[in-house]
Order: structure tokens, then C-alpha cells, then sequence
């Protein structure tokens, strides 16, 4: 989140909260519990309006999908399951047709 490590979102919480002062401190937590529900709701209905623009064969469209690593492994693992399902009946095949050799025992 902005380069920020955990720790120092808590120190700055804690700091925030000894400036702010008993006295305003709880009217700053319901402003921040509103803010914050507030950017919920903005961001769901966004994701309502994206998909309702991209149509029905985009209903089911997951955003994290939208990540270009995801995006790449999901496809990356659909070619490599295709490559497979062709190359399987193909190493049978040629498994079949390649015997181990034989001697005979009259040139013994």
C-alpha cells in the first residue's frame, strides 16, 4: 500500500491518534468507518458499471483477471493442458512403435 510496511501504517495511526486527541478522536473513527464505506460502495458500483459496458459474455468476469500475471499464467496453463492432450496420443504412439531390439538366439 504505497510502499508503506505495516508497521508504519500503525505508527502513523497511533500518532494520528495521540494529535487528534480524546476528545475528537471518536468523531474521526466514524468519519474514517464513512469514507471508507463510502469508497466500497463507489468501487462496487464501478465494477457494476465496467461490467454492465462490457456486456452479457463479460458477466462473469473476475477484475483480478484483469492482472496482467494472471491474465498470463491462466493462458500460459490453457496451452500448456492443449500441448498435452496432443503430444500424449503422439508419445503412445511412438512408445508402440519403438521396441526394445531383440537378439536372436541363432546368431548366437
Amino acid at each position: 500500500m504505497f510502499g508503506l510496511s505495516v508497521e508504519k501504517v500503525l505508527f502513523l495511526a497511533i500518532l494520528g491518534a495521540f494529535l487528534a486527541g480524546p476528545e475528537r478522536l471518536p468523531k474521526l473513527a466514524v468519519e474514517a468507518a464513512r469514507f471508507i464505506q463510502k469508497m466500497r460502495g463507489l468501487s462496487s458500483r464501478a465494477l457494476s458499471e465496467f461490467k454492465e459496458q462490457l456486456g452479457p459474455e463479460f458477466e462473469n468476469l473476475d477484475v483480478s483477471d484483469l492482472n496482467p500475471r494472471r491474465f498470463i499464467a491462466k493462458n500460459l496453463d490453457e496451452i500448456a493442458r492443449s500441448v498435452q492432450r496432443t503430444v500424449e496420443p503422439a508419445s503412445a504412439d511412438i512408445s508402440m512403435a519403438i521396441k526394445p531390439a531383440q537378439i536372436d538366439p541363432d546368431l548366437l
